[in-house]
């Protein structure tokens, strides 16, 4: 009798988006059990299911999509940065587009803890949208947002030029808190499984300037960064696996990592071409877009590469 050893399972599955040069950015899950993602050079929203079938939806308006969010509604939210607009799309394909104030820039997107949609604002706001198309800006007392989350009653928000991590309630109220790095620049932020956020610290590029770094910060404002261990790496998105780790993406060394809640860089490095935006799955998996038209599926069961 001879035996013979199980197959090994790839832990990377990738997909093709039907339009060639799509340049998928964000991605979530969303409340339908599929993930959907923004097309940045098609100007469109894609969705793809558990089994790799993709639709493209095109906006309107045309407005390069940025962020995404699943709202309170089950729809999708989304910022469109180049239009001054925030979208919303069923997973019927129906889209309702609502204007912000003339010359804004909307990157960032979260739903908030009070039912509505928030976001944040190059020019130097953070903005709240309800349902039925009420909307409110705040000034932010230091630089031009960026990323945003929502948690413990209050909306996140990071400040590159400013190198501060904010956080305000439904009613306009602010604090901000430094970055203990110096010039380290946050940019995306996301609720942690731990009662912290995690944040990505991107410093620019320079003789003298911090090697790129993921930080934490608590409910009460206590930050603290760990390395990321990539040499001249720039990570751009982070999401919570299923795991509990934070997982990240780093085009220029283009490779996908994960941190526990520790501090602890985990020993799996996933290759990918660019890769962009990252979420955790509704099946267990890490989801990741990469260009120029590529959706990616890491499985955490699979074997070791």
């Amino acid at each position: 009798m001879v035996l013979l050893a199980a197959p090994k399972k790839d832990r990377v599955t990738r997909f093709a988006t039907p339009s060639v040069n799509s340049r998928p950015g964000a991605i979530i899950a969303g409340a339908d059990g599929a993930l959907w993602f923004a097309e940045t050079e098609t100007t469109a929203i894609g969705r793809i299911t558990t089994d790799g079938t993709i639709t493209e939806f095109r906006i309107p308006a045309g407005g390069v999509p940025t962020g995404l969010t699943v709202g309170p509604d089950g729809a999708i939210w989304f910022t469109e940065s180049t239009a001054a607009r925030i979208g919303r799309l069923t997973s019927r394909g129906t889209f309702t587009e609502f204007p912000i104030s003339e010359g804004g820039q909307p990157m960032g997107i979260a739903a908030g803890p009070d039912g509505a949609i928030w976001y944040t604002n190059a020019v130097g706001t953070v903005g709240r949208l309800t349902g039925d198309g009420l909307l409110s800006e705040f000034a932010v007392p230091s630089g031009s947002p960026l990323g945003i989350a929502a948690g413990d009653g209050h909306v996140w928000y990071t400040v590159p030029d400013a190198n501060k991590i904010g956080k305000m309630n439904s009613g306009g109220g602010f604090f901000e808190y430094p970055v203990p790095t110096r010039n380290g620049r946050p940019t995306a932020i996301v609720a942690g499984g731990d009662h912290n956020y995690w944040f990505i610290e991107a410093p620019l590029s320079g003789p003298f300037n911090p090697e790129s770094r993921i930080g934490r910060i608590s409910s009460m404002g206590n930050t603290l960064d760990f390395t990321t261990d990539v040499p001249h790496g720039l990570p751009v998105g982070i999401a919570v696996g299923p795991d509990g780790d934070l997982w990240f993406t780093d085009p220029p060394s283009s490779s996908i990592r994960s941190i526990s809640t520790t501090g602890k860089l985990t020993r799996i490095k996933i290759k990918a071409n660019g890769p962009t935006g990252i979420t955790a799955g509704p099946d267990g998996a890490i989801w990741f877009t990469e260009q120029p038209n590529g959706i990616g599926r890491i499985a955490l069961d699979a074997d070791d590469d």
